[in-house]
């Protein structure tokens, strides 16, 4: 039976003579502080004292349930009056809230602690037989209240018939309710037009837990076997967030559940679900959702946006719009840019700094455009075949209330290195390009980006766009813009059309995983041939226009079509024979142009006219 507390007076009285039982080290310095407001209501802090540290220590006490909600509301008066009253920072205040009963305070506590920049704790008294304090026990806050926030880790089945599809969807359900699931959402979706057979997908997304709730679901649904391969594998990993996306992977993975008919299935992410979730690409059929994604105030649309990670979650993404006056969207903001710039700390700080400067220069609103990669050789191979939507950026719009708004964009510039891509490969791969691959597919190649940059001469860098024709390099300095004094005006772009034999070389690397791409590398080395021979050779004037008389139909070595050739060369090859061979096989195994060597002929209106290497005697003077 518990023990009946006397007046809170007299509990107060007694902690204030036996300090040591809040604290060891504890001084008193007053109690029933009085702190004076002239903006409202005066307040009395119970106890106030000092730790041994030095640091001022606010002690309120209450002995109800009722009373105990009134604590958090006083406590966060008590600490602005002191502000006010005494010129106290943050860092010189703790606050500590002591109470006989927490049924009613532990929530509101817990939230205190994790939303408040003040040292906080939480003790409960344990009242004794004569109803004074007797023992201090210390008060664990709850784990942060959870959000609604995606796993980055989703899946997607795939369906050769919508009643393939239908039939899998409940029963996919069913799974991930078994393995202690609840809040999840499936989306049915039909695929405009069908790929491979694929007509229908459910794409599967869960609600995010801890690594522990994930740990705890895992333990009692897995074998012991399947348990220790599962720890052995999560180990080696450093970050957390890492170790919570494995476990969401694995709570779900029990092959013994309801199964059901499908065609294939894949891992999925937000920067996938980009893919597959674009309207061109599939239509929403039908959305299965689970426990509180049960929300008729949450539309599908914004479940979709979220998913694809437009708003948070993504690590390369972010397609966000936010109220400058709202704390919840900065400090949202704040977090999705931890997670997107998570490998790239110079756009990082340059974003914390430019959402600073807004907020000090009282701007509304700021929209956000982000795409960051932190893969800087797949950047340069896609630029080398004309594919410049994988270049990192970003783009921040920013609304003021009395002036024009201001735009600001990242771009990646180049202070001219012409590096060699052998000595690169040799000093980051150890010449083992097989690693490239390796690294890119287990995401490691993020980590060492930053170096690549480095030896490649490039730099994450922020401009002011001031009109179309006029945009600056900048730095953020507070609620102050400067303009850097060396203004680079060198782009990656630059480095592209200053170093094309480097590009080709790194983009034949690369060229092994679609026929697309080889096809646009092909394209563009044939480009950068043509071009190079037009450029540098001194064309002949003919009495009369030299036109080929014959069928041209294919490069006799590599069989790529005349058609889409502008020049062709009939000359003798390094395989000692004479051939038509295009630009590419002819800057490789050609022996050169000019009479007994090889004719440069180009596509005319008249046909393919001859303009260098043609009889000397055919040519003015």
């Amino acid at each position: 039976m518990s023990n009946t507390p006397k007046s809170e007076n007299e509990i107060r009285d007694h902690l204030a003579n036996n300090l040591g039982l809040i604290e060891p080290g504890l001084r008193l310095v007053k109690k029933e502080q009085y702190l004076p407001n002239s903006n409202g209501a005066a307040g009395f802090v119970d106890l106030y004292a000092q730790d041994s540290e030095g640091h001022l220590t606010v002690i309120e006490l209450k002995k109800s349930d009722a009373a105990a909600r009134q604590a958090i509301q006083e406590l966060i008066k008590y600490a602005a009056l002191l502000k006010t009253n005494k010129l106290i920072k943050d860092q010189d205040l703790r606050l500590i809230v002591a109470s006989t009963d927490w049924h009613e305070l532990l929530v509101p506590f817990s939230e205190f602690v994790h939303d408040s920049s003040y040292s906080i704790q939480g003790k409960k008294l344990v009242i004794g037989s004569d109803g004074l304090t007797e023992e201090v026990e210390d008060i664990s806050p709850l784990p942060p209240s959870s959000t609604r926030k995606f796993s980055r880790r989703h899946w997607i089945w795939e369906f050769s018939s919508e009643e393939d599809a239908k039939n899998a969807v409940p029963l996919i359900a069913k799974n991930m309710e078994a393995c202690g699931l609840s809040d999840f959402v499936i989306a049915m979706l039909q695929v405009t037009p069908p790929i491979d057979g694929v007509t229908h997908i459910a794409y599967f997304a869960q609600q995010e837990l801890s690594f522990d709730e994930y740990y705890t679901l895992i333990r009692q649904n897995h074998s012991a076997e399947s348990l220790e391969e599962f720890d052995d594998w999560v180990e080696d990993l450093t970050e957390e967030s890492d170790r919570v996306d494995e476990a969401a992977d694995k709570v779900w993975d029990i092959t013994d559940r309801n199964r059901f008919k499908y065609a294939g299935q894949q891992l999925s992410h937000p920067e996938k679900a980009r893919v597959w979730l674009d309207k061109s690409r599939t239509e929403l059929v039908s959305m299965h959702r689970g426990g509180r994604f049960m929300d008729e105030n949450l539309d599908d649309d914004k479940i979709l946006k979220e998913i694809r990670g437009e708003t948070s979650g993504s690590t390369f993404h972010l397609n966000t719009e936010i109220n400058l006056s709202s704390k919840a969207e900065i400090s949202e903001l704040l977090e999705a840019l931890d997670e997107v710039f998570f490998n790239n700390s110079a756009w990082k700080a340059s974003l914390d700094a430019l959402v600073g400067y807004a907020q000090k220069n009282n701007a509304t609103k700021l929209n956000l455009q982000i795409f960051n990669n932190d893969d800087i050789l797949t950047t340069l191979s896609y630029l080398a075949i004309g594919t410049p939507n994988y270049c990192p950026y970003f783009t921040i719009d920013l609304d003021f209330p009395d002036r024009p708004p201001e735009h600001f964009i990242g771009v990646i510039e180049w202070n001219g290195n012409r590096p060699q891509l052998e000595e690169l490969l040799q000093e980051h791969f150890e010449d083992a390009t097989s690693e490239i691959m390796w690294h890119r597919h287990f995401g490691s190649n993020r980590g060492y980006n930053d170096d690549l940059m480095i030896d490649l001469g490039f730099s994450y860098a922020v401009r002011l766009v001031e009109s179309a024709d006029k945009q600056s390099t900048v730095r953020i300095a507070g609620a102050s813009i400067r303009e850097t004094k060396k203004q680079n005006t060198k782009l990656i772009f630059d480095f592209c059309g200053e170093n094309p034999e480097f590009l080709i070389a790194l983009a034949d690397l690369y060229q092994g995983f679609d026929m697309s791409y080889h096809q646009q590398l092909a394209h563009f080395e044939l480009h950068h041939c043509e071009n190079g021979f037009l450029q540098n050779i001194a064309r002949e004037t003919y009495r009369d226009p030299v036109i080929w008389c014959g069928d041209l139909k294919r490069c006799d070595l590599c069989q790529r079509s005349f058609n889409d050739c502008k020049i062709m060369i009939d000359g003798w090859v390094e395989q000692g024979a004479a051939a038509c061979v295009c630009a590419v096989c002819f800057s490789r195994f050609g022996r050169g142009i000019g009479w007994g060597s090889g004719q440069l002929y180009e596509k005319t209106e008249k046909g393919w006219e001859l303009i260098a290497g043609g009889c000397p005697d055919e040519t003015h003077e």
